[in-house]
């Protein structure tokens, strides 16, 4: 009884301690935040500002906001206004509450919840830069993977409430735009479409009825997105074409390969790493593990039958690698690596439930993804991914003498805002000796107006033609960044 007891705590307190740590580590390494984070955090004061749910007034980036992250930094920026680090902390630690919510929920439609914290384990475990800088650290995917986990356990469940629940959740994600449904509805349409053609399971057969009805509730969501939305300033996935103008098979097999190695490297590939390093090791180890993982695969099957609720589950994360390996191959259409971490948090879960009756293979694989998540964080602190070394003197110098609006390249730009805490405003341009080329992530109001004698934040490296603006002159310099102001 009392090894029983241990056996529960243990993973409770293991668990408790990454969520901290992953808190802990944002604000001692506040400066890795780049502007794709940023924008999350200056939209939701904007928001704030305006008193709106979504804005025509903001140049949003590859969709709405309606129902996302900036929902949480909204209610931390009422908690924090004048520190935004903290409305951060709070922000994220929301999401990764609501990610935990969706992994139990999961595991309990599975009748499988006393493993739940197994999962959340390797989940709130930095096992790659992708995972973690993308996912646990920029919170978007991470928060777009927890509300796909409530519904495919809404799905498994399949109670009125629950039904209703997947739909609202659908359809809110769906305002957003087509992402999601590129993502996940439109795989989980082909597994529940293939399940009603070919499954004589009862169960089965209801729980793909629902799939569809929820898939119906994302779809509705998004035409409204089309009909009404079509004013808001953000990329349009209804403008994609088809890639080329014929078929080329070479050309397209190539991509369709990058497309998959994006989806493998979250499992601890450390790129660009040298071989005989600790992240080079890393690799390696990882790499054996998941061959590990495979090649055993069979063998715990026949130890531990398949319940159709994790075959449903299965099936999903299938179709979400082959549909958007498919779709993002074909397409001529904003594409991340990002994208994955969805697909790859289902492939998790389902390994633990694969694995409930071996423990050695979940704990050597979690012992591996901490080792690897080491030579991650390591890695990202000595050679960020996107953080701007130096940005954060920058923005204190610029506030303490001060300075209020400003010029920066898009990569400065609302990191700059953000780590002002709000009291900077820079016009984000793509060409900083073109003040006028303003890009996405800021409101639209800087396409008209011109800030009276600005800043310009120029990063070593990047050229910037002081000749041709001769009222600039530098005010201030680093072994990062030069700044210049208005004589």
């Amino acid at each position: 009884m009392q090894k029983t007891k241990i056996a529960r705590i243990i993973p409770a307190v293991i668990l408790a301690g990454l969520i901290l740590f992953n808190l802990w580590f944002i604000i001692s390494q506040y400066w890795l935040i780049d502007s794709d984070m940023a924008q999350e955090m200056l939209l939701a004061r904007h928001l704030n500002d305006t008193g709106r749910i979504i804005s025509a007034d903001w140049v949003y980036t590859t969709e709405l906001r309606v129902y996302n992250i900036n929902l949480f930094f909204r209610i931390g920026l009422y908690l924090f206004p004048n520190n935004w680090m903290y409305a951060r902390v709070f922000g994220s630690m929301c999401v990764y509450l609501l990610f935990l919510l969706g992994i139990y929920l999961l595991f309990d439609a599975c009748e499988n919840k006393e493993y739940w914290m197994y999962a959340g384990i390797m989940l709130m475990i930095p096992v790659s830069t992708m995972y973690w800088f993308l996912g646990l650290f920029g919170l978007c995917y991470v928060f777009y993977a927890a509300n796909i986990l409530i519904v495919i356990s809404c799905i498994l469940k399949r109670s009125k409430s629950r039904i209703i629940l997947a739909s609202i959740i659908s359809f809110l994600l769906g305002l957003n735009g087509v992402k999601l449904f590129l993502l996940f509805y439109a795989p989980l349409i082909v597994v529940c479409i293939g399940l009603l053609l070919k499954s004589e399971d009862h169960t089965m057969r209801q729980g793909s009825m629902i799939g569809c009805i929820v898939s119906v509730s994302n779809i509705i969501g998004m035409f409204i997105n089309f009909a009404f939305f079509n004013n808001y300033h953000y990329y349009h996935y209804s403008n994609i074409t088809f890639v080329g103008n014929q078929w080329d098979a070479s050309l397209h097999l190539n991509s369709f390969a990058d497309k998959l190695l994006d989806f493998l490297t979250l499992f601890g590939y450390q790129g660009g790493a040298k071989l005989v390093s600790f992240a080079g090791i890393t690799t390696i180890v990882c790499g054996l593990t998941l061959l590990m993982v495979v090649l055993t695969w069979k063998k715990t099957n026949k130890r531990n039958p398949v319940s159709n609720q994790e075959m449903f589950i299965s099936f999903t994360a299938l179709s979400m690698i082959a549909v958007d390996c498919i779709a993002f191959t074909l397409l001529e259409a904003s594409y991340n690596s990002s994208y994955w971490i969805p697909a790859f948090i289902i492939i998790i879960c389902v390994f633990i439930t694969r694995f409930k009756a071996d423990k050695r293979v979940i704990i050597i694989t979690m012992i591996v993804f901490l080792l690897s998540g080491v030579a991650t964080l390591k890695r990202n602190i000595e050679t960020p991914m996107r953080g701007r070394p130096g940005l954060q003197e920058v923005t204190g110098w610029l506030v303490k003498n001060g300075y209020k609006r400003g010029y920066a390249q898009f990569w400065d730009a609302d990191a700059g805002v953000e780590l002002s805490s709000g009291k900077l405003e820079i016009w984000s341009v793509d060409d900083l000796n073109n003040f006028s080329s303003i890009t996405w992530g800021q409101s639209f109001s800087h396409f008209s107006e011109i800030p009276d004698r600005p800043f310009v934040i120029v990063r070593k490296g990047e050229w910037f033609d002081a000749g041709q603006y001769p009222e600039f002159s530098v005010q201030y310099e680093t072994d990062a960044y030069t700044v210049y102001g208005c004589n």
